[in-house]
C-alpha cells in the first residue's frame, strides 16, 4: 500500500514537472498518513482515503507552483489552511520559503503544528487566528504571496 501511494505521488509530481528529493517525498507521504490517521478525531478534511489525500491534497496543492508569485516568494501565507493544505506541500516544495499556515480552529492548528514537526518540516509555522482578524493587523502586508 505504501509503495502504491509513493508511486501515485511520484506520478503526480511528474505530471506537474516537479521533482522532490527522497526526504521531501518521505515527509509528504508521512504527512498524508498522519492526516488519514487523525481524520476522525480532528475532522481535518472530507477526504478520507489515503489515495485521495495524496492526489486531491498533496498533488493538487502543488498547482500553486504554477504562480510565479508563489515560486519566487520568501514568505507565504495559506489563509484557512484546514488540514494543512496547501501549506504543507508548498513548504516541502519551497524549502527556502517561510510558510505560515493560518487556521482559526485550534484543533486543526495543533494538528498541523504537531504533524509538521513529526515530519521534519522546519520552514512552516502555524498562526491560530481568524483571517478577518489577521487582515486588520500588521501581518496583512508581511507576506510575498498568499494562497
Amino acid at each position: 500500500m505504501a509503495a502504491d501511494l509513493r508511486e501515485l505521488f511520484l506520478r503526480g509530481l511528474d505530471e506537474w514537472g516537479l521533482e522532490f528529493t527522497e526526504a521531501q517525498t518521505a515527509a509528504a507521504l508521512a504527512y498524508a498518513a498522519l492526516v488519514v490517521e487523525a481524520q476522525d478525531a480532528a475532522n481535518l478534511t472530507g477526504i478520507r482515503s489515503p489515495e485521495d489525500v495524496v492526489v486531491k491534497h498533496l498533488i493538487d496543492s502543488l498547482a500553486c507552483l504554477r504562480s510565479a508569485a508563489v515560486v519566487s516568494a520568501t514568505t507565504l501565507v495559506d489563509v484557512g489552511s484546514g488540514g494543512g493544505f496547501p501549506a504543507v506541500p508548498l513548504a516541502l516544495a519551497l524549502p527556502g520559503c517561510r510558510v505560515v499556515a493560518m487556521e482559526s480552529r485550534e484543533k486543526k492548528a495543533a494538528f498541523i503544528t504537531s504533524a509538521a514537526r513529526r515530519c521534519g518540516i522546519t520552514n512552516l509555522t502555524v498562526a491560530t487566528v481568524r483571517s478577518e482578524d489577521a487582515a486588520r493587523g500588521p501581518s496583512r502586508e508581511a507576506f510575498d504571496a498568499a494562497v
